[in-house]
């Protein structure tokens, strides 16, 4: 086995298997593909969303989907996970918002991706989970990652063996899958939950025209200097905060507005301010005594990002609330840089398209659109925006 990446898919009994190392690679393969995903609930009225993988052949698991982390994290069991190679041999720890963390050694394997046109394989770097704690896990000596693991049963948040990352920059040496891919298949990606309406959600991985013709807001990537490319496809990495956005908060005569960078992230349950310096949300608008820690109820909460022309910024404005995903703010005191975590709120309004080749994320109307039912029997809420 090579250092050269390899990818594969098959079309019923058909199987094609090609090597890709140029920029971009055009192959013989599909332009376009739908992946399904799963809307997950974990508890408190908060929701995962999930993708399921197979690891060096194994059978399929599921996996968070999350666009605001960085590289494919993955629980080990040989039975389901048996063909990787070492790479290298320094340790990786990883930490998310959650406080959950991981500490892993990066592995070469190949990952499967269903899709409506057959599998994709991609052999790629990704991180193999040696342990697990912090957050929903407790601490680690008392976390029981490991045997959930070896019993086969899904140790994060009782639905899934690890963390799709998906965001576009690298970190830890690793990088998002999907923008690896060789040909169109890395041009970007549409995720789209359907506002959490009652169609299947999916990320529809290589964009077309007629993809980026329902777009409606396109706003420029952050991008850091000295970015490195992605492994295979030579495409452009580009920051965790991905836009620049302006944000306001006005209730009851109290209004408070500033500016900083956002996250795009479907891994978190909902919109939170992370203060740090100058930034910070006054007293008066928060949600005292019931919880200091979000905004309180009934506040406007506006926030805007300037687009690549004058008329097509991003703009999305709600009355906040108590459900997460939907209407409730979250505040964090940060100990480092000032900056929004988007987290679900943007996906269950708009599908949101990551544009890795043109360096820009798009904003178009949901596939699906029904009426916010807080309380339906799925507990999954949904809206029109």
């Amino acid at each position: 086995m090579t250092t050269r990446g390899r990818i594969a898919w098959a079309v019923g009994s058909l199987s094609l298997v090609l090597s890709f190392s140029g920029p971009a690679a055009a192959v013989d393969g599909p332009e376009t593909a739908t992946v399904p995903l799963e809307i997950v609930q974990i508890g408190g009225g908060e929701l995962k969303i999930g993708i399921e993988l197979r690891l060096g052949g194994g059978a399929p698991r599921l996996y968070t989907f999350d666009t605001g982390s960085a590289g494919f994290y993955a629980a080990y069991n040989p039975l389901w996970w048996s063909s990787f190679m070492p790479v290298g041999d320094e340790p990786i720890v990883q930490s998310y918002g959650s406080n959950v963390t991981f500490e892993a050694e990066r592995v070469r394997t190949t990952v499967g991706i269903p899709t409506d046109v057959g599998e994709i394989q991609a052999e790629v770097e990704i991180a193999k989970i040696t342990d697990a704690y912090g957050g929903p896990l407790g601490p680690r000596d008392e976390s029981t990652w490991l045997e959930q693991v070896a019993a086969g049963e899904p140790p994060l948040y009782e639905h899934f063996f690890g963390d799709f990352g998906s965001d576009l920059r690298e970190k830890n040496g690793l990088f998002a899958v999907l923008p690896q891919l060789p040909g169109n298949l890395s041009s970007g990606f549409a995720v789209r939950l359907g506002c959490g309406g009652r169609s299947v959600p999916t990320v529809v991985i290589g964009l077309t025209e007629a993809i980026r013709s329902r777009v409606t807001s396109w706003v420029p990537m952050l991008q850091g200097e000295d970015a490195p490319e992605y492994p295979h496809s030579h495409r452009p990495t580009y920051e965790q905060k991905l836009i620049a956005a302006e944000f306001s908060l006005l209730r009851a005569g109290i209004a408070y507005a500033f500016a900083t960078d956002a996250i795009l992230d479907t891994g978190g349950p909902t919109t939170n301010v992370h203060e740090h310096g100058e930034l910070r949300i006054p007293d008066g608008l928060l949600d005292s005594p019931h919880d200091p820690t979000q905004v309180r109820p009934g506040a406007r909460f506006r926030v805007t990002a300037a687009g690549t022309d004058v008329d097509d910024g991003f703009e999305l404005e709600l009355l906040t609330g108590r459900v997460p995903g939907f209407n409730r703010i979250d505040v964090t005191r940060s100990d480092g840089d000032a900056y929004v975590n988007l987290g679900l709120i943007p996906f269950l309004r708009h599908d949101v398209v990551f544009d890795v080749e043109r360096g820009l994320v798009g904003f178009a109307p949901c596939s699906s659109r029904v009426r916010y039912d807080p309380v339906r029997r799925s507990g999954i809420p949904s809206f029109v925006p």
